[in-house]
């Protein structure tokens, strides 16, 4: 198994990330799980809970990041309205979009509400009906996996982040996981092999040790 860093920042060098998560403050801790489990399936995310430090510009730091994620991905629930800052990043999102010659904005319905009229367009995956068949969706689009190949191996529905990696490893992913910078260490610490900025383990082998700690041992337990 191979891990890699999370990039900081909007872009590191020639690395941009992959996902910029747009979200309503209010849904902060749901979209917080949405970007651990989308680092185990490989993608690196964007979320400001991870990016903005103190005395960072909220909005030079946002707009760089919306301008040089690949994708961005808008988590739509009954908050949305509520909240000008996200309609900001939307409108940002979808001028960028009509500059360019792919979509980038991908609609992630997480309540049982309706999609609002500036996204209605979009096709959408319903996180709210399915979410572990959603999170694979999503993390299949960003790895540049066909979707048949996904939909292929679909046939036994994940009920966990686990299935998830099992259904794209099995659509042709060579899996790689994002984690911290402080994880990465802490893996190689404990056994890990670093090449480069990867650092290649067996779960089996780090969690025996009785060192690692608590946040690292539930990460590699959702891995194995």
């Amino acid at each position: 198994m191979a891990v890699a860093p999370r990039i900081r920042g909007a872009a590191i060098g020639e690395q941009v990330p992959h996902l910029f998560l747009s979200h309503s403050s209010q849904d902060r801790t749901w979209v917080s799980q949405l970007a651990e489990d989308l680092n185990i399936c490989g993608v690196d995310v964007w979320f400001d809970g991870w990016e903005l430090r103190v005395g960072d510009d909220l909005h030079e730091r946002i707009a760089d990041a919306i301008d040089k994620s690949r994708f961005v991905a808008v988590v739509i629930t009954k908050h949305f309205s509520e909240s000008k800052w996200i309609r900001g990043e939307v409108h940002q999102a979808l001028s960028r979009e009509k500059g360019g010659d792919r979509s980038i904005v991908l609609p992630l319905l997480a309540d049982d509400v309706t999609v609002p009229p500036i996204l209605s367009t979009k096709k959408y995956l319903d996180f709210s009906r399915d979410y572990f068949g959603s999170l694979t969706h999503l993390a299949g689009l960003i790895h540049d996996l066909p979707p048949d190949a996904v939909e292929g191996e679909m046939r036994w529905r994940p009920n966990s982040v686990g299935g998830c990696v099992t259904v794209l490893e099995r659509a042709g992913w060579k899996s790689r996981h994002v984690v911290g910078t402080s994880a990465l260490a802490e893996i190689e610490r404990a056994g890990g092999i670093r090449r480069g900025d990867v650092v290649y383990f067996e779960p089996d082998e780090i969690l025996r040790s009785s060192e690692i700690s608590n946040s690292l041992r539930s990460l590699l337990e959702k891995l194995r």
